[in-house]
């Protein structure tokens, strides 16, 4: 969903530059180039294959570490989607 979501973003921009980070306090933290919105979908991918390493390594202990490592990954994603909600209201709206 993360991918989908920088791609539909990526190509409703019209500036090669975008906001990738706002802070209410400070304001803007982050802005660089369109292509850097894929840095988000990379961290949740790279967090479910690091989590899916982790499990081989460890061996099949238990249920619980399956629905631990599979509930941090998408705890991760749903937070990257929630970041890439905010780009697009930021940037787009």
């Amino acid at each position: 969903m993360c991918w989908f979501a920088a791609y539909y973003i990526y190509t409703r921009l019209e500036n090669d530059l975008v906001i990738l980070h706002y802070n209410v306090d400070f304001g803007l933290d982050s802005i660089g180039p369109a292509i850097k919105i894929f840095n988000y979908p990379l961290v949740g991918f790279s967090i479910i294959i690091f989590n899916i390493l982790l499990y081989i390594v460890l061996g099949n202990r238990s249920m619980f570490m399956v629905f631990f490592l599979i509930g941090v990954a998408d705890l991760v994603n749903i937070i990257m989607l929630m970041v890439l909600s905010s780009i697009y209201l930021i940037n787009i709206s």
